[in-house]
């Protein structure tokens, strides 16, 4: 370039002094000559310092090339790191995101609004491959994008994200359409959908012998929107996702139902505050079911309010802290309903701290490891009032206050095998882990309902009171197995295994408390399409009492029930 412009601007004052030249060679007098050579001079003088203001130029575009390539090798450098970095297994209910993948905190990213109430940001090739990766991580009754298609999926973002005007702002919004039917071959399940193995109909009684129950709801549907700002800060994100799992009608006539908040936070860098998934829940390791309960003896899919924080540990690790809402669910607990605000204000529960989590995860290669614990305070207090509580032997009366500490502690695993399979195993438990744990949550039921002779209507299994007065944490523990496997580009299946104990302090349980708990899903998938997928599964779950009382048993009443379920499921994912 340099030497062309060299040519140009020699060849320029040869072209003006072949102009000139006529007019010297005619020149009247020698004062016109000198006149004609002093305007040659200057005509000369003039484009040397043209050509010595281009080559300055050519200098400045230089340096700025060279500074863009420099930045632009940054930049691939740092997208090339961020990819290795493992998924946080903490923001996810959702197909087409993991739960806490690791942000890019000095990048303008495109959030993609998705299923499981995390945004995937991708802009690059490096961060597409690893938004198809996340896709594959979604929610129990949710199913994920064809992990062999999804190399072929728009690239996210596309037709679901808007740049706002004036602004470096990105608008996103996505979600899915998804339709359940259910049909209980046995064992009619209380909650109707989705699954509730505690509410499994006990042998003998008149639910038991009510079969093939038949049900269709589309309430999983799901809308979600979020916005992204990259700041110095590292990026600045928003996002509110709903489905429509909140109270509604019956199915008589419109099937009217109320929207539910699943998420609502804010990020910034590592950073956020709001209502997501628990960190003690591992989104990335739950198996692909369509029942949204998904197997027993896993960790229980929490949306809670919280503060979490998410860093990076070397090159595979990763490590998340967090602060979160509490709630005590202690046998006998009645919790403060939500909505209508202090509708039903709790005289039992009183809670005092947050929850405290943590997890660390570790990703490198086809392997993937975590770990994670949550310590709870778990504090009863009645404000004087003498209430009833349910023992071993029955109703017993007490007023006053107790409190015990709480925990609890997971370790899964996930691998992949050969071509696009994989297996999961997780194990979880802990003195106090209640609601962390899947099912039991609601240990017992009104008299009548289920008849397991309980009379709290919204108990839990985190702690029980004893008629010494004394609040005993209950010891609970849960193994997950579940094995996927691609049998075309189009088709894969999942089998997974779950099971639940619940263990009993110094015998102070009623004595139909649930004891055991298993669960079978096996399901099989078709998904012609990265964002489209039809299934079908089959369900067994198996209730185990710890025994039965007398008058139940005068009844017929056994202390075990099963329950068979076949459900199909169609779902599109939104952008």
């Amino acid at each position: 370039m340099k030497k062309a412009r060299k040519v140009f601007a020699k060849s320029l004052i040869a072209i003006s002094v072949a102009a000139l030249s006529p007019a010297i060679a005619h020149a009247d007098d020698t004062q016109d000559v000198r006149a004609q050579l002093q305007a040659l001079s200057t005509v000369v003088k003039n484009m040397q310092l043209q050509q010595q203001a281009m080559q300055q130029h050519e200098q400045d575009l230089e340096k700025r090339l060279a500074a863009s390539e420099s930045a632009r090798a940054a930049l691939a450098a740092q997208v090339a790191q961020q990819a290795k970095a493992p998924a946080a297994g903490a923001a996810g209910g959702g197909a087409l995101a993991a739960q806490g993948a690791a942000p890019l905190p000095a990048q303008a990213q495109v959030p993609v609004a998705t299923n499981s109430g995390e945004p995937v940001a991708a802009h690059s090739t490096a961060q597409q491959s690893m938004a198809a990766a996340d896709m594959q991580h979604a929610p129990p009754g949710t199913l994920g994008v064809n992990p062999v298609l999804a190399d072929s999926a728009l690239p996210a973002g596309k037709g679901a994200s808007i740049l706002i005007p004036g602004t470096n702002t990105r608008f996103t919004f996505g979600g899915m359409i998804k339709v359940d039917a259910y049909d209980d071959i046995s064992g009619a399940n209380l909650n109707t959908v989705p699954t509730d193995a505690v509410s499994i109909p006990i042998d003998g009684t008149s639910q038991a012998d009510r079969k093939g129950q038949f049900m269709m709801t589309a309430r999983q549907t799901r809308f979600n929107v979020g916005s992204e700002t990259p700041t110095d800060w590292g990026a600045l994100r928003s996002f509110i996702d709903i489905d429509f799992y909140g109270t509604g009608g019956t199915g008589l006539i419109t099937n009217p139902v109320s929207p539910r908040l699943r998420h609502a936070y804010l990020s910034l860098g590592g950073l956020t505050i709001g209502q997501t998934w628990s960190v003690f829940f591992d989104l990335a390791a739950a198996p692909e079911t369509l029942d949204m309960t998904g197997p027993v003896g896993n960790s229980y899919a929490i949306r809670q309010p919280l503060v979490r924080y998410q860093t990076s540990i070397g090159q595979h690790g990763q490590m998340t802290f967090g602060v979160e809402n509490a709630d005590g669910d202690f046998l006998g607990a009645d919790q403060t309903s939500n909505f209508p605000i202090g509708s039903t204000l709790s005289t039992r529960v009183l809670n005092k701290l947050p929850d405290f989590t943590a997890r660390y995860t570790y990703s490198s290669g086809p392997l993937r490891l975590s770990a994670a614990g949550v310590v709870r305070y778990l504090n009863l207090d009645t404000g004087g009032a003498s209430l009833a509580f349910e023992g071993h032997d029955g109703t017993f009366n007490f007023a006053g206050q107790d409190s015990t500490w709480a925990f609890g502690g997971q370790l899964d695993m996930k691998v992949k095998t050969w071509n696009s399979d994989s297996f999961m195993l997780g194990l979880n438990g802990g003195p106090g882990i209640g609601r962390y744990l899947m099912a039991p949550q609601d240990a017992a039921f009104a008299k009548g309902v289920a008849p397991n002779g309980a009379t709290n209507s919204n108990p839990g299994n985190g702690a029980v009171l004893g008629p010494d007065g004394k609040l005993r944490p209950i010891f609970s523990w849960g193994a997950v197995a579940s094995y996927r496997h691609i049998w075309s580009t189009t088709l894969r299946s999942n089998l997974t295994l779950g099971y639940q104990h619940v263990g009993d302090p110094d015998g102070t349980l009623p004595v139909n408390f649930p004891e055991e708990l298993t669960s079978l899903h096996a399901n099989l998938i078709w998904s012609p399409l990265p964002q489209v997928g039809f299934g079908m599964e089959y369900v067994r779950e198996t209730l185990s009492l710890r025994g039965q009382t007398d008058a139940n048993r005068e009844l017929g009443y056994g202390d075990s029930g099963s329950m068979n379920r076949i459900q199909l499921t169609a779902q599109y994912n939104l952008f």
